[in-house]
């Protein structure tokens, strides 16, 4: 995450400047997903402005499981059938 008053290519550019890859964008315009194999990547990251640095595969476990919704709505009693 890039200082939030930059713009997408503020941090774009700070991305390439660091020798990195945008793999995704996120949410907000300074969350980028990025790669490098340069193992001094992260350090050139903060370099060049980032603020935050999270490994995004460590985060998918944060993340809310997704619920798909019911297929069909609970069958109701059929007509004749006493409810109560």
């Amino acid at each position: 995450m890039f200082p939030p008053w930059w713009t997408r290519a503020e941090a774009a550019t700070a991305v390439a400047r660091a020798d990195g890859l945008i793999v995704r964008e996120g949410g907000l315009p300074t969350v980028l997903i990025v790669r490098s194999a340069d193992p001094d990547f992260t350090d050139r990251l903060r370099a060049h402005g980032a603020l935050l640095l999270v490994d995004p595969i460590a985060m998918e476990g944060c993340s809310a499981p997704s619920v798909s919704p019911p297929d069909s709505p609970p069958d109701s009693p059929s007509r004749g059938e006493p409810t109560g």
